[in-house]
């Protein structure tokens, strides 16, 4: 398979999908991140809350973290 058509792929899978993506990232990144992940179809969540945290890994279909 080429690079061109899993990426195609790949992009099918995540708007089938939609799935809920736990974002950890800082207050200026954060906005851009979230609208990126809504184009491709994923459902962004900030949760900054330590006790929210060990309850929504369990939802979350994947991590994001971006700390710089």
């Amino acid at each position: 398979m080429s690079h061109a058509a899993a990426t195609w792929a790949s992009l099918q899978a995540i708007r089938q999908e939609a799935p809920l993506v736990h974002n950890i990232a800082n207050f200026v990144s954060m906005e851009v991140v979230a609208n990126c992940l809504l184009a491709l179809g994923a459902s962004p969540a900030m949760v900054h809350a330590e006790e929210e945290v060990e309850d929504f890994i369990a939802i979350a279909r994947s991590l994001v973290i971006n700390i710089g």
